[in-house]
C-alpha cells in the first residue's frame, strides 16, 4: 500500500527496477551505445517539454537513466541511443493468448518544436503491390505504379532528414523490389546516414524481407496487422509467417507487426470498420495523425504518407532540389494548417481528418 509521504521513494524504486530489465535498459561501453525502452521516446514531452528539441530530450533521458542506474551522466552523454520496443498489444483482447516473437511496433521519432530538421522521412516507391486490400490507404494493387529510387531522390533524402533519424520505406510492397531497396539503403549509408531504416511490408515474400533486413544491422520491418492476423484481409501464408517468426525469435527488436487501427483514407475513406479498429475506440485522436513527410520516387516532397496519392497543393513541400530548410518550414506551416483548418473542419462535419482530406479536401483552403 502506498502512502503519500513515501510516494517519491516508491516512484524512484519503480524506475530503478524498470531499468534493471535488459529490455528496458542496457549499455555497451565498448560500442558506446545505450538501449532504452521506446516508452521514453513515446513520452518525450515528459523529458523535453513541448518546445524543446530532440537533442534536449535526449540529454534529459540519458541523465534520467544515469541517475537511476548509478552511472555518471558524463560517461554516457555522447553514446548512441537505440530504442527497444514496448508491446502495446498486450492490451489487445483479440490477440492470440501467447506472446510471440513478433511484437507490436511503435515509432521512435516525434516532432519537437525546437528541432531544426526532420527526424523522420518516408520514402515511397509507388502503390504497386501483390495484394489489393479494400482498406489500403494508398489504393495499392497489382495495377499500381512503381519507380525505383534515383540517386537524386536519395541525395535529397540525405539532405532533408537528420543523419541519425529514421528513414521509412513503404509502398506498395517494397519486397517486390528487394534488390532496389538494398541498393538504396547502401547509397544512403554511403552518404552518411547513421540512423534507423524501417521497412513496411505485408510479409508475403518472407525471404526477400529477411534479405533486406540482413543487409543492414540498423534496420527493422513492420508487418501489416490485418494480413498478419488474417483479419479483414487474406491472411499471411503459413509458411511465410513461420519463417518470419523463426527469424524474429533469433533477431529480437527487428521484426514487428503494426497495430490494428484502420484509417478512413484511400480505399478505406468510405468504409465502416469494426469498433475496435477505429481510432477513437482505442483512445487515438480522430484528427490528423501529423505523420512525418514523404519523399516519393518521382521526386516530390509530400506532407502526408496516407494522402501521398493525392496531387494537391495542400500537401506540397517541394521536391528534388528543394532547400531542406525551406521544406522543413513548409512542413511546420502544414502542421499549423492542420491545427487551424483541417482538424476544425473535420470536427464540424463529424468525420475524421483522414476522411476530410480524402472526401472533402476541395472545401478547404490551402495553407
Amino acid at each position: 500500500v502506498y502512502n503519500s509521504e513515501a510516494l517519491k521513494t516508491y516512484v524512484r524504486q519503480a524506475a530503478v527496477i524498470f531499468l534493471r530489465q535488459p529490455g528496458n535498459f542496457r549499455v555497451d561501453h565498448d560500442e558506446r551505445r545505450v538501449w532504452v525502452s521506446r516508452l521514453f521516446k513515446m513520452y518525450a514531452g515528459d523529458f523535453a517539454g513541448r518546445d524543446a528539441s530532440t537533442a534536449h530530450y535526449r540529454r534529459n533521458v540519458l541523465a534520467f537513466v544515469a541517475r537511476h542506474t548509478g552511472l555518471e551522466p558524463a560517461a554516457i552523454a555522447d553514446y548512441e541511443v537505440h530504442y527497444n520496443t514496448y508491446d502495446w498489444g498486450l492490451n489487445d483482447a483479440r490477440r492470440e493468448p501467447h506472446l510471440g516473437p513478433i511484437t507490436f511496433h511503435d515509432s521512435i521519432e516525434h516532432f519537437a518544436e525546437g528541432d531544426k530538421e526532420l527526424r523522420e522521412l518516408h520514402l515511397y516507391e509507388g502503390n504497386f503491390c501483390n495484394r489489393a486490400c479494400s482498406w489500403c490507404t494508398i489504393d495499392g494493387s497489382p495495377e499500381g505504379w512503381y519507380r525505383p529510387y534515383a540517386p537524386a531522390v536519395l541525395n535529397q533524402a540525405l539532405a532533408t532528414v537528420a543523419r541519425d533519424g529514421n528513414i521509412k520505406f513503404y509502398g506498395g510492397e517494397p519486397t517486390l523490389h528487394a534488390g532496389e531497396i538494398v541498393r538504396a539503403m547502401r547509397h544512403l549509408r554511403g552518404g552518411g546516414f547513421t540512423g534507423l531504416f524501417t521497412i513496411f511490408s505485408n510479409g508475403i515474400k518472407a525471404e526477400r524481407l529477411i534479405e533486406i533486413l540482413e543487409s543492414d544491422e540498423r534496420s527493422e520491418a513492420v508487418l501489416n496487422y490485418s494480413i498478419f492476423h488474417g483479419r479483414d484481409a487474406e491472411p499471411l501464408p503459413p509458411a511465410a509467417r513461420a519463417r518470419l517468426e523463426e527469424w524474429a525469435a533469433s533477431h529480437p527488436h527487428r521484426l514487428f507487426q503494426g497495430y490494428k487501427l484502420l484509417f478512413h483514407a484511400g480505399g478505406g475513406a468510405d468504409q465502416e470498420f469494426d469498433q475496435d479498429r477505429e481510432a477513437e475506440f482505442n483512445g487515438v485522436r480522430t484528427g490528423c495523425l501529423r505523420c512525418f513527410p514523404v519523399l516519393t520516387s518521382k521526386g516530390r516532397l509530400h506532407a502526408c504518407p496516407y494522402a501521398v496519392e493525392i496531387d494537391s497543393p495542400h500537401y506540397d513541400l517541394g521536391g528534388v532540389g528543394s532547400d531542406p530548410a525551406t521544406a522543413f518550414q513548409r512542413y511546420r506551416e502544414f502542421r499549423r494548417w492542420v491545427d487551424e483548418v483541417l482538424d476544425p473542419a473535420a470536427r464540424a462535419r463529424g468525420v475524421t481528418s483522414c476522411e476530410m482530406c480524402h472526401r472533402y479536401r476541395d472545401e478547404l483552403p490551402t495553407g
